[in-house]
């Protein structure tokens, strides 16, 4: 498959919500794979692109340069202090490592393999800490293409994550992130949520409306506690699974489990079924989202949360 008018800063690429509002610095280690081989070895260019949890741009800057095998850890706190955001606002971060070949063009065409063939070629490690308690946490990651119509297909979501652990200490977050690689993406997505006890009962369902180019952070202990759940939650054992859906396009879900006593974080993303059932797709994936959506979403709904 061909894809006409790419950007080229898109063939390898991070997105990262920061935790600043948990009080926490948010750091970015790149590393450029560009080594030969699967793609061609080359330098890279970074540049890194903030964008308020709404979509709002705020700034964009060029970074560094970074050679083969070389990495870089890239301080987004410090980038934020820099430029005068408030210290406590969550942003959305996008950085980008475009192969140096391409400094200066702003559009190539490009087969959807060698898209997938640059994004592959290493993770980028996210992570969140404090010096204040003394705490780490983070995960590693590839950011693909999505909600991008050029590369066919549906657009749709199934988060599965069965990490949820809620009790008076300890919160499980979920960071949805709606991004895109086609140009002037402007489409805001509802997502479906379900959180459900250890006995498999559905104690809580809600709808978000996630911004384009933008997030939403949610607490879990926040809303079984507003759907009059949360302790009902906690007798269960305090831990279950949240399943969420997106008709309309790609969510890319992040958790994050935090322990108020001790600060300390265990990061997770979810992986896509295709993961778990390698027949997934066409008339399966179909009929088992509509099975989903009829099962866990078809009741009263807690109210759109935007």
């Amino acid at each position: 498959m061909e894809i006409t008018g790419f950007d080229p800063r898109d063939l390898k690429m991070c997105h990262v919500a920061t935790l600043a509002d948990l009080g926490y610095r948010t750091t970015v280690t790149v590393a450029n794979g560009f080594t030969g081989g699967r793609v061609p070895r080359d330098d890279v260019d970074v540049s890194l692109e903030i964008r308020s949890p709404e979509g709002d741009p705020i700034f964009a800057r060029e970074l560094m340069s970074i050679v083969p095998g070389d990495y870089a850890v890239i301080d987004l706190s410090r980038e934020l202090d820099l430029h005068g955001v408030e210290s406590s606002c969550d942003v959305l971060a996008t950085i980008r490592l475009c192969p140096a070949r391409y400094r200066g063009v702003d559009a190539i065409d490009v087969s959807a393999a060698e898209v997938i063939g640059h994004v592959s070629v290493s993770d980028e490690y996210v992570e969140y800490s404090s010096e204040q308690w003394n705490v780490a946490g983070g995960l590693a990651y590839q950011s693909l293409p999505v909600n991008d119509s050029r590369f066919g297909g549906t657009r749709s979501t199934l988060m599965q994550s069965p990490k949820v652990l809620v009790d008076d200490d300890l919160d499980t977050h979920l960071l949805l992130l709606n991004v895109s690689t086609e140009p002037g993406y402007d489409r805001s997505l509802t997502f479906d949520l379900a959180l459900l006890a250890a006995d498999g009962d559905r104690l809580a369902a809600v709808e978000l409306l996630v911004p384009p180019n933008g997030f939403r952070r949610l607490s879990v202990r926040d809303l079984l506690r507003s759907e009059g759940a949360f302790e009902h939650f906690v007798d269960l054992g305090g831990f279950g699974m949240a399943v969420g859906s997106s008709v309309a396009g790609t969510i890319v879900p992040i958790s994050v489990t935090r322990s108020d006593r001790s600060k300390g974080l265990a990061c997770d993303h979810t992986l896509p079924p295709t993961y778990y059932l390698p027949w997934w797709g066409g008339e399966i994936k179909k009929a088992a989202n509509t099975r989903l959506r009829t099962v866990l979403f078809g009741r009263e709904q807690s109210g759109l949360i935007s």
